[in-house]
């Protein structure tokens, strides 16, 4: 695995969950809270939080994410609504947060975080007690490769997480980390 030697970059993290649990410096690293050290520790300068469309174009989902946002992560912190993002100062990082339509184009050099839970999660019920609902893919993995590739034409490095093992992704869609990877790689 290569070590990735990153400062000040712009992270566009693609999930259905952002990952962003709050940890103490004692806490070990995982796939639940890798984002808030990374932000601390002064990797991630911007952080592009893309949901799930049928999510996001749900007043509900929506709402549903402003009240989680205030209550674990802003305290206090002022968030503005503009050109179809969410966006906040957290630590000198800015962090926005929309859908895949919204994201802006970057003519810049990019890192891509994608968590396959994205590909097949629809309500924020799905999200957060995936188990209790059978998942369909909403978005094809050859559309989102097109659109991600042109709003983020300088992928300097990507991340494909499955998230399996706790049912996030269910098994059955563990394939379309490989298929995504294979597609991404045809134009990277």
């Amino acid at each position: 695995m290569e070590k990735i030697k990153a400062q000040r970059k712009t992270l566009i993290h693609i999930d259905a969950h952002l990952d962003f649990a709050w940890m103490k410096d004692s806490d070990s690293l995982n796939i639940g809270n890798y984002l808030y050290p990374a932000i601390k520790e002064g990797i991630i300068k911007e952080l592009y939080w893309v949901v799930p469309t049928p999510i996001w174009k749900n007043p509900a989902g929506r709402e549903y994410l402003k009240e989680w946002l205030y209550k674990k992560i802003l305290s206090g912190n002022k968030m503005e609504e503009q050109n179809g993002m969410l966006s906040f100062l957290l630590m000198n990082a800015k962090v926005s947060i929309c859908d895949l339509e919204a994201l802006p184009v970057f003519n810049k050099n990019v890192m891509l975080d994608i968590d396959m839970d994205f590909f097949v999660t629809s309500t924020m019920q799905e999200a957060d007690f995936p188990h209790r609902h059978e998942r369909t893919m909403w978005l094809p993995i050859e559309d989102f490769s097109a659109d991600i590739q042109e709003k983020a034409p300088f992928i300097e490095y990507v991340t494909i997480s499955h998230s399996v093992k706790y049912g996030y992704t269910p098994i059955e869609f563990r394939a379309l980390g490989d298929k995504l990877l294979t597609k991404l790689a045809e134009t990277l």
